[in-house]
């Protein structure tokens, strides 16, 4: 389902969208931008399972705002401390940036305000606390998982939300 959002989303931090040129994804810049609902079983790396309905920014209009070259072959989303995945393009156009699950923004659930999440991609790559996303073309040899970070999985929020207040209270 697409329509307009009816509200400005909860980003703590914009998203750098990188293709033919960059842009700098705002609370206001998506509202602008048509707003997609899916729902999807995450798959979480401790086993756990449930499903979910999300909504947010579809990657298709991320794709479309940054003009990405018509021979992408993946999407690299990255999170505010350096995790990074790759996800084959055909699997992450049916993904969304999500602000909301079930109806409630992401921040009211857990300590970051957004999640990529896309039905066709394991729970590990579903990134959550989305900063940067870039359009890749990568040669058919080539192994996408270069372009990837893994970062523990403990406690990674907390330790930037403390770092994100001790900048806000020294500027």
């Amino acid at each position: 389902m697409t329509e307009p959002v009816a509200s400005e989303p909860r980003l703590t931090n914009p998203i750098t969208v990188v293709g033919e040129r960059s842009v700098r994804v705002t609370p206001a810049v998506a509202a602008s931008l048509p707003e997609e609902r899916l729902t999807a079983e995450v798959v979480c790396a401790t086993g756990n399972r449930y499903e979910a309905t999300w909504a947010g920014v579809g990657i298709g209009s991320l794709c479309d705002t940054v003009d990405a070259q018509a021979d992408t072959t993946h999407v690299v989303v990255g999170s505010i401390d350096g995790y990074r995945m790759a996800v084959p393009i055909l699997d992450a156009l049916r993904g969304v940036i999500a602000f909301e699950k079930d109806g409630r923004p992401i921040d009211e659930q857990a300590p970051y305000s957004n999640r990529f999440v896309a039905p066709a991609v394991e729970g590990a790559r579903d990134v959550k606390g989305v900063s940067r996303i870039e359009f890749h073309a990568l040669e058919p040899d080539a192994d996408p998982e270069r372009l990837e970070q893994f970062e523990p999985d403990d406690d990674r929020f907390e330790t930037v939300r403390a770092t994100d207040s001790t900048e806000t209270q020294t500027q």
